[in-house]
């Protein structure tokens, strides 16, 4: 947990916006003492700015004493600061409607940036851009006291195991607290079969620490699947269901949740409650990835771990991904088949550089020859 303490003469509008635009970024930020010599006015605008960011604020000191925000200041200024924020994103606007994202408008969202440069996913990209776009005009039309049109944020991911449905989740979670749907953004996950308690009043209290911990953030329940009811003797997995929707009801300005698993179980799974597909409205599909997107995934890989392939091991590489595409079966990981592909080509490079007899220089512990590749019959799927 980190905590900021700033002094500052007075606090504009401007201030308060980047003070929580740059501590924002870290999601485990928390601001209990500002140190700031101006009047409660100002204080109101930097609560209402911490808010749009996530940033818990407590309280703050004048002259030596601590001011208390409390509900009066949390009342305060509201027009003043909708109003800024309003003024900001017109001045952004291009003449042709569209947002800049030059870093410095309310509407620049950093994890629409990480999400697009993922390999592959572009039906995935354009879903949850097109969320973004809608929850962003939402607000926009809030701060100037037009209706809004109010759109479920629970999430139905679906696909195989390793098609980026974490990473997108993780993501997610940023994009909605920059854009005040939640507040933190920060992401637990589970498996549906953790939330399924084993006797009698186990499993409601599973339910409620996972909630808990997650308020102001985002659920992921991976394998989500397995909350569906394997019969109707299955009451466990029933009272899963009936007390997470109660969950998501009681806290629907507070909670975000995102189930994902492969397709058809989790079609059946919203099938086995009506509530579910009352509460779960989008479905985003992962698909699998192609070759080239696998042989892309491997080269991030050995970028992000400081390796490089030599060309005639990029060749084999190809190769490798395609046979893997190729024959891929039920238990095909996508990215994490690429993932232990890397690690085993690392395995075989230490192998082989431990038998040279002599210290490999830094080009050497970099290089990733064609026999370090491995065979398609040496990775675990």
């Amino acid at each position: 947990m980190k905590t900021y303490k700033y002094t500052y003469e007075t606090l504009s509008p401007e201030k308060a916006w980047r003070f929580v635009y740059d501590t924002a970024r870290d999601p485990e930020v928390v601001v209990d003492g500002l140190h700031i010599q101006t009047n409660e006015d100002a204080f109101a605008i930097l609560y209402h700015a911490a808010v749009a960011k996530g940033i818990r604020i407590y309280g703050t000191y004048r002259d030596g004493k601590k001011i208390e925000i409390d509900e009066r200041i949390k009342n305060m200024r509201k027009n003043e600061w909708f109003a800024y924020v309003h003024e900001s994103n017109r001045k952004s606007s291009k003449p042709n409607g569209s947002q800049q994202t030059n870093g410095k408008d309310d509407f620049d969202i950093p994890a629409l940036a990480e999400l697009n440069v993922l390999t592959g996913l572009v039906e995935v990209k354009q879903q949850v851009g097109d969320m973004a776009a809608f929850f962003k005009v939402m607000r926009a039309r809030e701060s100037v006291g037009l209706k809004i049109t109010r759109m479920g944020q629970h999430l139905v991911f679906t696909g195989n195991p390793g098609t980026g449905k974490t990473t997108v989740a993780r993501l997610v979670g940023q994009i909605y607290r920059d854009l005040g749907v939640i507040r933190r953004g920060h992401f637990i996950e589970i498996s549906g079969r953790d939330l399924i308690g084993e006797y009698i009043g186990q499993t409601a209290p599973k339910v409620d620490e996972a909630v808990k911990e997650a308020l102001d953030g985002i659920l992921f329940i991976d394998e989500a699947y397995a909350l569906a009811p394997q019969d109707r003797q299955d009451s466990y997995s029933a009272e899963a269901v009936t007390k997470l929707l109660t969950h998501m009801e009681n806290y629907r300005e507070r909670l975000v949740v995102i189930v994902a698993g492969y397709d058809q179980e989790m079609e059946r799974l919203l099938n086995s409650n009506p509530g579910l597909k009352t509460r779960f409205k989008t479905k985003i599909d992962f698909p699998d990835y192609g070759p080239d997107e696998l042989v892309t995934i491997f080269e991030h890989i050995c970028k992000k771990e400081s390796y490089n392939l030599t060309c005639e091991a990029k060749h084999k590489m190809v190769r490798l991904c395609d046979d893997l595409h190729r024959y891929k079966g039920e238990n095909f990981g996508n990215g994490r088949t690429v993932r232990n592909a890397f690690d085993k080509a690392v395995i075989n490079q230490a192998r082989r550089l431990s038998g040279i007899g002599k210290k490999p220089n830094k080009e050497a512990l970099q290089s990733l020859q064609p026999v370090d590749i491995p065979d398609i019959n040496d990775i675990e799927w």
